[in-house]
């Protein structure tokens, strides 16, 4: 149990933190909404629309910033990796 402050003063970075149950959340209710089949035809070549999509939705749903900074958050290294 934390009885002190280890700090008195906040320095801002740029770490992104969103909470996973959103992300899962999200993922299981598109595919029960079956959505790849609905968006998936819309585009074959790069990125998978689909998990594009999913990102965009998660994104929207913790964040309170315009969709303008959206695209900074899904161009990232981490979010553009295929492995995942």
């Amino acid at each position: 149990m934390q009885t002190k402050l280890r700090t008195y003063e906040i320095i801002p970075n740029k770490n992104i933190c969103f909470p996973i149950g959103t992300v899962l959340a999200v993922n299981q209710l598109y595919e029960i909404l079956d959505l790849p089949s609905v968006f998936g035809k819309h585009k074959k070549n790069g990125i998978d629309i689909n998990n594009l999509l999913k990102a965009l939705v998660s994104y929207k749903l913790t964040d309170n910033f315009s969709i303008s900074k959206a695209h900074e958050w899904i161009n990232r290294e981490e979010v553009l990796d295929k492995r995942r």
